[in-house]
């Protein structure tokens, strides 16, 4: 515990010469895409992580690259008061714990991290900052076009929200933001999500299970997260907004599947399963603005497919 704050309390932050981040989540999908843009664009930037992740090879991979990259790890929520004195001028909150399983097991987790984590951290922040932007999911707007979530999950987000209306009041000199997505991809998804485990199955020569010919999903590239998340940082406008991040347009899996393999040597074996399919995306939201990207994720995932022959 002494070695983590130690080891936070020893860093040296020119936070005069570059404008400087304070990342939560930085070792989650999106969280690390930005984390990479961010330190390329010359932001200083300082993630708070658990301790078990000081010896990530993929993070210190990233701190040799990059010297404008700082790291605090910690063992206990009581730890991070250590940043109390610290000085940023950005706060983003990428830190979620994510399952569809509405277990009491994971309701501690979705507590722990999506709301109190977060929280402890607004805390403590020295409330000179500039902007506090946080990111949310769709699934709060689950068959609605008005807050309805579909699972924990997607309360949890929205209760941090509720936290941060708090600090909203209190703090008015400073502009808040509330990003939403629907689906996020790129090369490096990892993730137990629809587009990896395709090229998964692809790759492995495995079957593709879809779960009905209607399913549609509507998708931005990690790379289009991190590039809009950079416009806000730069935008003097005072505003505080509420906002969702969308593709110009809805993807249909089964029309994917069907074109891809009308493009490929080596076909994408799948399966259409029948199982219930609810899942509307409206193009208007109570209290959410929509900023629409064009992403070609055919174009995309074909790359990949051809690329890794």
């Amino acid at each position: 515990m002494e070695e983590a704050s130690k080891n936070y309390s020893n860093k040296k932050f020119n936070n005069k010469k570059k404008s400087s981040i304070l990342i939560l989540g930085s070792s989650g999908f999106l969280g690390n895409n930005f984390l990479i843009t961010a330190l390329e664009n010359g932001y200083e930037v300082v993630d708070i992580l658990r301790y078990d992740h000081k010896k990530n090879k993929k993070i210190l991979k990233i701190k040799k690259k990059y010297k404008n990259y700082k790291s605090f790890f910690y063992k206990e929520f009581k730890e991070l008061k250590k940043i109390k004195n610290k000085k940023f001028n950005f706060f983003i909150n990428f830190a979620t714990f994510y399952s569809e399983e509405n277990s009491d097991k994971n309701l501690i987790k979705f507590m722990n991290s999506n709301i109190i984590f977060p929280t402890i951290i607004l805390n403590n922040l020295n409330f000179k900052i500039k902007k506090i932007i946080n990111l949310g999911s769709m699934q709060e707007f689950f068959n609605s076009n008005s807050y309805k979530p579909k699972n924990l999950y997607a309360a949890s987000k929205k209760a941090y929200e509720q936290f941060l209306e708090f600090y909203k009041v209190k703090h008015k000199e400073v502009q808040f933001y509330n990003i939403k997505l629907y689906e996020t991809f790129s090369k490096s998804d990892k993730r137990k999500k629809i587009f990896p485990t395709l090229l998964n199955c692809f790759f492995k020569k495995n079957k593709f299970y879809l779960k009905n010919k209607n399913l549609e999903l509507n998708v931005v590239h990690a790379d289009n997260v991190s590039e809009f998340l950079l416009k806000i940082l730069k935008n003097k406008s005072n505003a505080n907004k509420n906002i969702v991040l969308k593709n110009y347009k809805n993807t249909n899996i089964l029309k994917l599947l069907k074109n891809l393999n009308r493009k490929l040597t080596c076909k994408i074996k799948y399966e259409i399963n029948n199982e219930i399919y609810s899942n509307q995306i409206f193009n208007k939201y109570e209290n959410l603005k929509i900023i629409k990207v064009k992403f070609n994720i055919e174009k995309d995932i074909l790359n990949i497919l051809k690329s890794n022959k």
